[in-house]
């Protein structure tokens, strides 16, 4: 498998152990839409998996796609003020410049999730 499905089949294990769920778990949550031994082969990196069925397990998980995608930028709501923003991170304000987003520029510095 590429680097990308790699870290895509890490990432969407990181998520599902965050939220305290088994393989198992996930598959009841679902009525077996996931069935535990699709995950695992998911998160193994031995099975690809459909942007179609990605999108449908972050909405399990409740979270964007972009969240477990290898390589995009992650972004996170923010007050303006009062922010601090090292190396890793890139303040974009709204257009009012009261509120913004940081976004992730360099990931390297930031270490596992």
């Amino acid at each position: 498998m590429t680097e990308f499905n790699l870290q895509l089949g890490q990432n969407l294990r990181a998520e599902r152990v965050r939220r305290g769920l088994s393989l198992w778990d996930v598959a009841d949550m679902t009525n077996d839409e996931f069935k535990a031994s699709i995950l695992g082969a998911y998160e193994r990196s031995e099975r690809a998996i459909t942007v179609v069925r990605l999108n449908r397990l972050c909405q399990v998980y409740e979270i964007s796609m972009s969240v477990v995608l290898p390589g995009f930028y992650k972004t996170i709501p923010m007050k303006a003020s009062g922010t601090s923003v090292n190396d890793a991170w890139h303040m974009i304000p709204d257009d009012d410049g009261a509120d913004g987003f940081l976004i992730m520029t360099n990931p390297d510095l930031i270490g596992p999730r």
